[in-house]
């Protein structure tokens, strides 16, 4: 499928109630902008696919479900979503799917590991904060599972000195037959779990999500991910989900406690049961890791 960009003066004609248009971020078929509702800023995410059966009413109407349910589970470390409903436009040959999320004026994990501003405690609150936020998904909405965990979907908002994580408004609700339109594909490939590469949602719970979450870490406490560089084809990287154990950090990291390396040396372990078996277990751990 050919990417089609956005031009802004078109999105405003699309969307004339929102102004200011920025783009803020590309990748793949997806494509962010910053832009005005009001007084309020908003971060409007477009996702190009391949035909218009993908996203009739029905669908439509899940994801409205979906979206009240994350938005109703008011976790402080979970981007708000929906404000502008979801929908879909067709542009010349291309049609996309859209959504919006509150804009989060911070850095992105991505934007702080390229920076090296990652430390023994900034690691620690990531993780309960997002552990925090998986749990909410699992525990509060009804067994959703997040799917896309990077770096890039992590932003530290400074004013509340907490890390959130945003792109909630796709999530996978294990208890609905069917939550996202049919054909949408979610997730980063480097941050999949070898159970979700499998692609078989059944194998889905939030053990995925913090594999995913581990691997974050693991980067954060290295500068580089545990088993991805760059220049990999599809078919080597897909070989290291599966097979591929990363070196263990316990005993090998400075400037980090074996505790905290530890929890991330779990994390990523390849098989689920091998994680730990909730959140809950988790959080208790994080809990007692103390602050540099």
């Amino acid at each position: 499928m050919e990417e089609y960009f956005l031009p802004e003066e078109k999105l405003a004609e699309q969307f004339p109630k929102l102004s200011n248009f920025e783009l803020i971020g590309r990748g793949g078929q997806k494509q962010v902008y910053k832009c005005d509702y009001g007084k309020k800023k908003l971060a409007l995410k477009f996702i190009q696919v391949e035909n218009e059966v993908m996203f009739d009413d029905t669908a439509l109407d899940r994801v409205h479900r979906e979206i009240k349910l994350i938005n109703n589970l008011k976790s402080p470390y979970l981007v708000k979503v929906g404000l502008v409903a979801p929908g879909y436009f067709k542009k010349d040959n291309s049609l996309f799917y859209y959504y919006s999320e509150e804009y989060l004026d911070g850095p992105t994990v991505r934007e702080m590991i390229c920076t090296q501003v990652f430390d023994n405690n900034l690691c620690l609150k990531m993780l309960i904060n997002i552990t925090s936020a998986i749990e909410a998904l699992w525990t509060g909405g009804r067994e959703s599972v997040h799917r896309d965990i990077k770096p890039e979907n992590i932003i530290y908002k400074k004013s509340d000195d907490i890390f959130v994580l945003i792109d909630a408004g796709m999530v996978l609700i294990k208890q609905e037959t069917s939550l996202t339109p049919t054909g949408y594909v979610v997730g980063t490939l480097p941050y999949m779990s070898p159970e979700q590469i499998s692609g078989r949602r059944n194998l889905l719970d939030y053990r995925s999500d913090l594999y995913a979450l581990g691997l974050v870490a693991y980067e954060c406490i290295t500068g580089k991910h545990a088993y991805i560089t760059a220049g990999m084809k599809k078919s080597e990287i897909i070989n290291n989900i599966i097979n591929f154990v990363p070196p263990i950090l316990k005993g090998k990291v400075e400037h980090y406690s074996e505790e905290l390396l530890d929890v991330v040396d779990i994390l990523v372990k390849k098989r689920p049961h091998m994680r730990f078996n909730s959140c809950k277990k988790l959080l208790e751990k994080l809990a007692i890791i103390s602050y540099n």
